[in-house]
């Protein structure tokens, strides 16, 4: 018999990952009727949202342009984005010129290092310079005078501790799901290779 399998604090603690997809982007609207003591066009909303629930996040700290009041906005809870029936980190402000923001996801996970990304904040349809992001309204777009420019990534968690393994199996699937290299009764599904 091997050494680990002597050990039963090694058996007893299988190695987990878990993987958490997330969206990230943001949403414009020209306003309607821009003051004329206002150089801002549009309002828009920054934001990281998941298909799944989120007890992994514990912030998303936002960084703007600094010609904005606050250019640093962290957010701490979920909130429900406009117009879209989805819950999303998410901070809105008005402004007349696109942008690259950072975002930086703290995790609930001491453990885990920060992610940090760029994300540029489109205002005007067809204005999307990026391989991947989705920019502007589609025909089918039921509010076509909205620009979303957003992306799609999953952060992988590996060798979760245990609270966070808990934390995770009590607010249902998370994420691509849980792995294990030991037998466990997970409900979540295998977390692709």
């Amino acid at each position: 018999m091997s050494a680990l399998a002597d050990n039963p604090s090694n058996s007893a603690k299988p190695k987990v990952t878990l993987h958490l997809p997330i969206i990230y982007g943001s949403l414009s609207t020209p306003l309607p009727d821009p003051s004329p003591n206002s150089y801002s066009t549009h309002t828009w909303t920054l934001y990281v949202r998941s298909p799944c629930p989120l007890p992994l996040i514990k912030s998303v700290t936002f960084h703007l342009h600094p010609s904005f009041p606050n250019p640093v906005r962290t957010v701490t809870s979920p909130r429900l984005l406009p117009k879209s029936g989805c819950t999303a980190f998410s901070c809105t402000s008005q402004g007349w010129g696109e942008f690259i923001a950072l975002v930086k996801l703290t995790y609930t996970d001491p453990s885990h290092p920060a992610t940090v990304l760029k994300h540029n904040i489109k205002l005007y349809p067809g204005s999307n310079t990026g391989p991947v992001g989705l920019s502007s309204s589609p025909p089918s777009d039921p509010w076509p005078s909205h620009t979303v420019h957003e992306f799609y990534d999953e952060v992988v968690f590996t060798d979760v501790s245990p609270e966070v393994y808990e934390s995770v199996m009590c607010s249902g699937p998370a994420g691509g799901g849980a792995s294990s290299s030991s037998s466990s009764s997970s409900s979540l599904p295998p977390a692709s290779p």
